[in-house]
Protein backbone atom coordinates (compact mmCIF):
# COMPACT_ATOMS: atom_id res chain seq x y z
CA UNK A 1 0.00 0.00 0.00
CA UNK A 2 2.69 2.93 0.94
CA UNK A 3 4.20 1.43 -2.02
CA UNK A 4 1.15 2.58 -4.13
CA UNK A 5 1.25 6.03 -2.00
CA UNK A 6 4.98 6.81 -3.51
CA UNK A 7 4.63 5.60 -6.83
CA UNK A 8 1.68 7.89 -7.28
CA UNK A 9 3.72 10.88 -5.71
CA UNK A 10 6.56 10.03 -8.11
CA UNK A 11 4.45 10.11 -10.98
CA UNK A 12 2.71 13.95 -10.43
CA UNK A 13 6.26 15.67 -9.72
CA UNK A 14 7.06 14.23 -13.15
CA UNK A 15 3.78 15.70 -14.81
CA UNK A 16 4.50 18.53 -12.94
CA UNK A 17 7.83 18.96 -14.22
CA UNK A 18 7.09 18.71 -17.64
CA UNK A 19 4.42 21.32 -17.40
CA UNK A 20 6.48 23.96 -16.19
CA UNK A 21 9.77 23.13 -18.76
CA UNK A 22 7.18 22.88 -21.44
CA UNK A 23 5.66 26.96 -20.51
CA UNK A 24 9.15 27.74 -20.13
CA UNK A 25 9.67 27.06 -23.58
CA UNK A 26 6.41 28.36 -25.14
CA UNK A 27 6.89 31.86 -24.02
CA UNK A 28 8.91 34.40 -26.13
CA UNK A 29 12.36 35.08 -25.66
CA UNK A 30 13.82 38.64 -25.01
CA UNK A 31 12.77 42.08 -23.49
CA UNK A 32 8.69 42.79 -22.69
CA UNK A 33 6.98 44.97 -24.77
CA UNK A 34 4.35 47.17 -23.73
CA UNK A 35 1.20 48.16 -26.22
CA UNK A 36 0.92 52.04 -25.65
CA UNK A 37 -2.73 53.30 -27.47
CA UNK A 38 -2.29 56.80 -28.55
CA UNK A 39 -5.54 59.20 -28.82
CA UNK A 40 -6.71 60.99 -31.85
CA UNK A 41 -7.74 63.65 -29.64
CA UNK A 42 -5.45 66.84 -28.99
CA UNK A 43 -4.31 67.46 -25.51
CA UNK A 44 -5.94 70.67 -23.93
CA UNK A 45 -3.66 72.89 -22.74
CA UNK A 46 -3.73 73.86 -19.14
CA UNK A 47 -3.03 77.09 -17.24
CA UNK A 48 -3.91 77.70 -13.47
CA UNK A 49 -6.88 80.31 -12.27
CA UNK A 50 -7.25 81.70 -8.84
CA UNK A 51 -10.30 79.90 -7.08
CA UNK A 52 -11.93 80.27 -3.53
CA UNK A 53 -11.60 77.58 -1.30
CA UNK A 54 -15.02 78.55 0.68
CA UNK A 55 -17.99 80.84 0.43
CA UNK A 56 -16.96 84.32 1.35
CA UNK A 57 -19.38 87.65 1.80
CA UNK A 58 -19.30 91.06 1.04
CA UNK A 59 -16.64 92.79 3.25
CA UNK A 60 -14.27 89.75 4.47
CA UNK A 61 -11.10 90.60 4.48
CA UNK A 62 -9.33 88.45 2.08
CA UNK A 63 -6.23 86.02 2.49
CA UNK A 64 -4.00 83.54 0.91
CA UNK A 65 -5.04 80.83 3.04
CA UNK A 66 -8.73 81.27 1.54
CA UNK A 67 -7.26 80.82 -1.83
CA UNK A 68 -6.01 78.06 -4.00
CA UNK A 69 -4.83 77.87 -7.81
CA UNK A 70 -6.87 75.27 -9.56
CA UNK A 71 -6.09 73.99 -13.31
CA UNK A 72 -8.20 75.62 -16.30
CA UNK A 73 -8.48 75.51 -19.68
CA UNK A 74 -6.30 78.21 -21.43
CA UNK A 75 -8.59 78.70 -24.19
CA UNK A 76 -11.48 79.41 -21.57
CA UNK A 77 -10.47 81.81 -18.59
CA UNK A 78 -12.50 83.98 -17.14
CA UNK A 79 -11.89 87.81 -18.07
CA UNK A 80 -10.75 89.49 -15.22
CA UNK A 81 -9.74 86.26 -13.32
CA UNK A 82 -5.92 85.64 -11.93
CA UNK A 83 -2.82 82.73 -12.35
CA UNK A 84 -1.32 82.86 -9.51
CA UNK A 85 -1.96 84.05 -5.99
CA UNK A 86 1.23 86.12 -5.81
CA UNK A 87 -0.39 88.36 -8.90
CA UNK A 88 -3.40 89.05 -6.84
CA UNK A 89 -1.78 90.29 -4.11
CA UNK A 90 1.27 91.26 -5.71
CA UNK A 91 2.88 93.61 -2.80
CA UNK A 92 -0.01 95.04 -0.55
CA UNK A 93 -2.12 91.74 0.68
CA UNK A 94 -4.78 94.11 1.73
CA UNK A 95 -7.67 93.41 -0.41
CA UNK A 96 -11.49 93.08 1.10
CA UNK A 97 -14.85 90.89 -1.03
CA UNK A 98 -17.07 93.65 -2.61
CA UNK A 99 -19.56 90.61 -3.90
CA UNK A 100 -19.74 87.27 -2.65
CA UNK A 101 -17.60 84.58 -4.12
CA UNK A 102 -18.97 81.27 -3.98
CA UNK A 103 -16.55 78.23 -3.31
CA UNK A 104 -14.41 77.00 -6.25
CA UNK A 105 -15.29 80.34 -8.02
CA UNK A 106 -12.99 82.15 -9.84
CA UNK A 107 -11.38 85.56 -7.95
CA UNK A 108 -12.60 88.22 -10.51
CA UNK A 109 -11.38 91.79 -10.15
CA UNK A 110 -14.71 93.37 -10.13
CA UNK A 111 -15.41 91.12 -7.17
CA UNK A 112 -12.77 92.37 -4.94
CA UNK A 113 -11.09 95.54 -3.74
CA UNK A 114 -7.90 97.23 -5.20
CA UNK A 115 -4.70 97.01 -3.18
CA UNK A 116 -4.98 98.37 0.43
CA UNK A 117 -8.77 100.04 -0.34
CA UNK A 118 -11.78 98.99 1.78
CA UNK A 119 -14.98 97.97 0.85
CA UNK A 120 -16.62 101.13 0.34
CA UNK A 121 -20.19 101.41 -2.24
CA UNK A 122 -17.30 103.93 -4.17
CA UNK A 123 -15.26 100.52 -5.13
CA UNK A 124 -17.99 99.11 -6.79
CA UNK A 125 -19.00 102.10 -9.13
CA UNK A 126 -18.28 101.39 -12.86
CA UNK A 127 -16.65 103.68 -15.07
CA UNK A 128 -18.41 107.14 -15.40
CA UNK A 129 -20.65 106.25 -13.11
CA UNK A 130 -22.46 107.91 -9.70
CA UNK A 131 -24.71 106.77 -6.87
CA UNK A 132 -27.96 108.59 -6.08
CA UNK A 133 -30.26 107.73 -3.42
CA UNK A 134 -33.60 107.67 -3.41
CA UNK A 135 -36.43 107.83 -0.60
CA UNK A 136 -38.72 105.29 -0.79
CA UNK A 137 -41.76 102.99 1.19
CA UNK A 138 -42.74 99.71 1.26
CA UNK A 139 -45.53 100.47 -1.47
CA UNK A 140 -42.89 102.50 -3.43
CA UNK A 141 -39.91 100.25 -3.53
CA UNK A 142 -41.91 97.13 -4.52
CA UNK A 143 -42.52 96.04 -1.12
CA UNK A 144 -38.48 95.13 0.03
CA UNK A 145 -38.17 92.69 -2.77
CA UNK A 146 -35.75 95.21 -4.52
CA UNK A 147 -32.63 93.90 -3.36
CA UNK A 148 -28.92 94.75 -4.39
CA UNK A 149 -27.94 93.76 -7.93
CA UNK A 150 -31.23 94.55 -8.93
CA UNK A 151 -32.26 96.03 -12.27
CA UNK A 152 -34.98 98.98 -11.99
CA UNK A 153 -36.97 101.37 -13.79
CA UNK A 154 -37.77 104.83 -12.29
CA UNK A 155 -41.30 106.74 -12.63
CA UNK A 156 -42.23 109.87 -11.36
CA UNK A 157 -45.67 110.77 -10.54
CA UNK A 158 -46.53 114.29 -10.45
CA UNK A 159 -49.80 115.64 -8.56
CA UNK A 160 -49.74 119.38 -8.57
CA UNK A 161 -52.29 120.86 -6.28
CA UNK A 162 -53.41 124.35 -6.09
CA UNK A 163 -51.01 126.59 -4.15
CA UNK A 164 -52.76 129.12 -1.47
CA UNK A 165 -50.71 131.79 -2.55
CA UNK A 166 -51.37 131.60 -6.08
CA UNK A 167 -54.92 131.50 -7.78
CA UNK A 168 -54.48 129.05 -10.03
CA UNK A 169 -56.35 126.21 -11.40
CA UNK A 170 -55.33 122.42 -9.59
CA UNK A 171 -53.65 120.37 -12.99
CA UNK A 172 -54.05 116.78 -13.73
CA UNK A 173 -51.91 114.32 -12.15
CA UNK A 174 -49.42 112.18 -14.49
CA UNK A 175 -46.91 109.94 -14.36
CA UNK A 176 -43.38 109.92 -16.80
CA UNK A 177 -40.92 107.01 -17.34
CA UNK A 178 -37.64 108.55 -16.24
CA UNK A 179 -34.95 106.08 -16.44
CA UNK A 180 -34.75 102.68 -17.34
CA UNK A 181 -32.16 99.82 -16.06
CA UNK A 182 -30.50 101.12 -13.28
CA UNK A 183 -28.80 98.73 -11.23
CA UNK A 184 -29.61 98.77 -7.62
CA UNK A 185 -26.34 99.48 -5.17
CA UNK A 186 -27.79 99.17 -2.01
CA UNK A 187 -31.15 99.12 0.18
CA UNK A 188 -30.52 101.50 3.48
CA UNK A 189 -26.68 100.93 4.59
CA UNK A 190 -26.99 97.11 3.52
CA UNK A 191 -25.10 96.42 0.00
CA UNK A 192 -24.50 92.75 -0.26
CA UNK A 193 -25.05 91.35 -3.39
CA UNK A 194 -25.95 87.75 -2.18
CA UNK A 195 -28.86 88.82 0.67
CA UNK A 196 -30.76 85.82 1.23
CA UNK A 197 -34.17 87.70 2.28
CA UNK A 198 -35.91 90.58 1.06
CA UNK A 199 -35.67 93.79 3.22
CA UNK A 200 -37.74 96.85 3.80
CA UNK A 201 -35.70 99.80 3.38
CA UNK A 202 -36.46 104.02 3.53
CA UNK A 203 -33.80 104.57 0.91
CA UNK A 204 -32.25 102.70 -2.26
CA UNK A 205 -28.99 103.71 -3.59
CA UNK A 206 -28.69 103.10 -7.71
CA UNK A 207 -25.64 103.85 -10.20
CA UNK A 208 -26.65 106.13 -12.78
CA UNK A 209 -24.81 108.23 -15.12
CA UNK A 210 -24.18 111.91 -14.43
CA UNK A 211 -26.70 113.23 -16.14
CA UNK A 212 -29.42 110.44 -15.00
CA UNK A 213 -28.14 111.54 -11.28
CA UNK A 214 -29.43 115.28 -12.57
CA UNK A 215 -32.92 114.03 -13.26
CA UNK A 216 -33.32 111.80 -10.46
CA UNK A 217 -31.89 115.19 -7.92
CA UNK A 218 -34.61 117.28 -9.85
CA UNK A 219 -37.61 115.23 -9.96
CA UNK A 220 -37.49 114.70 -6.11
CA UNK A 221 -38.43 118.09 -5.92
CA UNK A 222 -41.56 118.18 -7.70
CA UNK A 223 -43.27 114.52 -7.70
CA UNK A 224 -42.71 111.10 -6.34
CA UNK A 225 -40.31 108.83 -7.41
CA UNK A 226 -41.25 105.33 -7.78
CA UNK A 227 -39.69 102.17 -8.68
CA UNK A 228 -40.71 98.97 -10.88
CA UNK A 229 -38.75 96.17 -10.40
CA UNK A 230 -37.17 94.54 -14.08
CA UNK A 231 -36.78 91.17 -15.27
CA UNK A 232 -33.37 89.79 -14.78
CA UNK A 233 -33.17 88.54 -18.70
CA UNK A 234 -35.07 91.86 -19.84
CA UNK A 235 -32.36 93.84 -21.22
CA UNK A 236 -34.77 96.01 -24.08
CA UNK A 237 -35.52 99.30 -23.51
CA UNK A 238 -39.65 100.66 -23.99
CA UNK A 239 -40.02 102.01 -27.30
CA UNK A 240 -43.82 102.92 -26.40
CA UNK A 241 -43.40 104.61 -23.22
CA UNK A 242 -45.56 107.85 -22.88
CA UNK A 243 -47.03 110.51 -20.07
CA UNK A 244 -49.88 108.74 -18.66
CA UNK A 245 -52.58 110.90 -17.46
CA UNK A 246 -55.64 110.40 -15.45
CA UNK A 247 -57.83 110.42 -18.18
CA UNK A 248 -55.65 107.25 -20.09
CA UNK A 249 -56.96 105.31 -17.13
CA UNK A 250 -59.97 104.32 -18.97
CA UNK A 251 -63.59 104.79 -17.80
CA UNK A 252 -62.46 106.59 -14.26
CA UNK A 253 -65.00 108.89 -14.36
CA UNK A 254 -63.43 111.55 -16.25
CA UNK A 255 -65.01 110.30 -19.55
CA UNK A 256 -68.26 109.44 -18.55
CA UNK A 257 -70.63 111.61 -20.39
CA UNK A 258 -72.13 114.61 -18.79
CA UNK A 259 -75.17 116.52 -19.04
CA UNK A 260 -75.09 119.44 -21.41
CA UNK A 261 -77.23 123.18 -20.50
CA UNK A 262 -80.06 123.21 -23.20
CA UNK A 263 -80.96 127.06 -23.28
CA UNK A 264 -84.97 127.48 -23.50
CA UNK A 265 -86.60 130.89 -23.95
CA UNK A 266 -88.98 131.99 -21.56
CA UNK A 267 -90.36 135.34 -20.21
CA UNK A 268 -90.91 136.13 -16.68
CA UNK A 269 -94.60 136.10 -15.69
CA UNK A 270 -96.11 139.08 -14.66
CA UNK A 271 -96.53 139.49 -11.49
CA UNK A 272 -100.14 139.27 -10.53
CA UNK A 273 -101.95 142.73 -9.27
CA UNK A 274 -103.10 142.74 -5.60
CA UNK A 275 -105.22 145.70 -4.61
CA UNK A 276 -104.41 147.81 -2.58
CA UNK A 277 -105.24 147.99 1.12
CA UNK A 278 -107.86 150.82 2.01
CA UNK A 279 -106.25 153.84 3.49
CA UNK A 280 -102.62 152.98 2.16
CA UNK A 281 -102.65 154.48 -1.55
CA UNK A 282 -100.92 157.25 -0.49
CA UNK A 283 -97.50 155.99 0.83
CA UNK A 284 -97.38 153.08 -2.10
CA UNK A 285 -94.61 154.01 -5.05
CA UNK A 286 -95.93 155.03 -8.42
CA UNK A 287 -93.51 152.28 -10.26
CA UNK A 288 -92.99 148.15 -10.34
CA UNK A 289 -89.68 146.38 -10.83
CA UNK A 290 -90.30 143.16 -13.35
CA UNK A 291 -87.65 140.86 -14.09
CA UNK A 292 -87.40 139.06 -17.80
CA UNK A 293 -85.57 135.98 -18.39
CA UNK A 294 -84.72 135.27 -22.46
CA UNK A 295 -82.58 131.70 -22.63
CA UNK A 296 -79.87 132.67 -19.67
CA UNK A 297 -79.77 136.31 -19.85
CA UNK A 298 -82.05 138.18 -16.95
CA UNK A 299 -82.82 141.79 -17.51
CA UNK A 300 -85.15 144.23 -15.04
CA UNK A 301 -87.32 146.47 -16.23
CA UNK A 302 -88.84 149.55 -14.16
CA UNK A 303 -92.79 150.46 -15.30
CA UNK A 304 -95.49 152.42 -13.97
CA UNK A 305 -97.75 151.04 -11.28
CA UNK A 306 -101.24 151.09 -12.55
CA UNK A 307 -104.12 151.99 -10.57
CA UNK A 308 -106.94 149.84 -9.40
CA UNK A 309 -110.78 151.09 -11.48
CA UNK A 310 -112.97 151.81 -9.26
Amino acid sequence: MRRDVVLALFLASTSGLFAAVGAYNWMPSGPTKTLVLKSDEPQIPLTTVVVAKHDMAFGVALGAEQLTEAKWPSQNIPEGSYHTIKELFGEQRNRVVLEAIRGNEPILRGKISGPGQRATLSNMLGSGKKAVTIKVNDVLGVGGFVMPGDFVDILLIVDEKEAEDRKKPKKPAYTDLLIERVRVLAIDQLSDLKMEAPKLGQTVTVEVSLVEAQKIALASTIGTLSLVLRSTANLDVSQDAHRMKVSDLGDSGDNAPQATFQPTNAVAEEPAKVPPSPGKDEGEPPTVKINIVRSVDSSEYTVARSKPKD
